[in-house]
């Protein structure tokens, strides 16, 4: 039912579907199928241990070569997708040449990057911007804390953002409280006269 919410909220959504999981190539189907732009959400190495998709991670150990291959059978996975966001990452973003590669499928493949910015040190940006990549980066996580008050204080944050800049992108996840936060904030904002858009409109206007 949750991720029938998210299906059914009515604004510019872009859904980032992990690949290799039970549900991901149906979920991805239905979010395109519904008009909703699709990217990878690319498992790469943190800085720390962290569990899962360990057959799709990109790690700095890997070479050119192997970051290719995985990149573009995620991409096979989920063939609706437009462009690409990193999964965890916080080792993999940092390193040029684990970015420089991924770079150089995106834009093999027409795709964008969209940087998650689990890490400060991220060079996602200078790089895929300077291999002609359209890019963007995340401005507030809206749900490190699951709570619909917690939500909804940094969605009125991510108005402030997009005030101050002339945009802004937030990062929720599909849980419970994120939905319901949105549901209610939604209609106030719209009636604000703030618009929604999606992902690729800003990376290619706004790096």
């Amino acid at each position: 039912w949750v991720v029938d919410g998210f299906l059914n909220l009515d604004f510019a959504v872009t859904f980032a579907v992990l690949p290799g999981h039970q549900f991901s190539a149906e979920t991805a189907t239905r979010a395109y199928r519904s008009g909703y732009e699709v990217l990878v959400h690319m498992p790469m190495q943190a800085l720390r241990p962290a569990p899962g998709e360990l057959e799709y991670r990109l790690t700095t150990a890997m070479s050119s070569t192997q970051i290719t291959r995985r990149v573009r059978q995620a991409i096979s996975e989920i063939p609706e997708a437009i462009g690409m966001n990193n999964h965890q990452g916080s080792a993999a973003t940092g390193d040029v040449r684990v970015m420089d590669t991924v770079a150089a499928e995106l834009r093999e493949q027409g795709m964008f990057f969209f940087d998650s910015v689990t890490s400060a040190e991220s060079v996602a940006v200078p790089v895929m911007l300077a291999a002609g990549v359209p890019v963007i980066r995340r401005d507030l996580f809206l749900d490190s804390v699951d709570d619909v008050a917690y939500v909804l204080a940094q969605l009125d944050r991510l108005v402030e953002i997009a005030d101050g800049k002339g945009y802004a992108v937030g990062i929720g996840h599909v849980r419970p409280n994120t939905l319901l936060a949105l549901q209610q904030a939604i209609p106030r904002l719209k009636a604000n006269s703030h618009q929604f858009t999606y992902l690729s409109a800003l990376a290619k206007n706004h790096p």
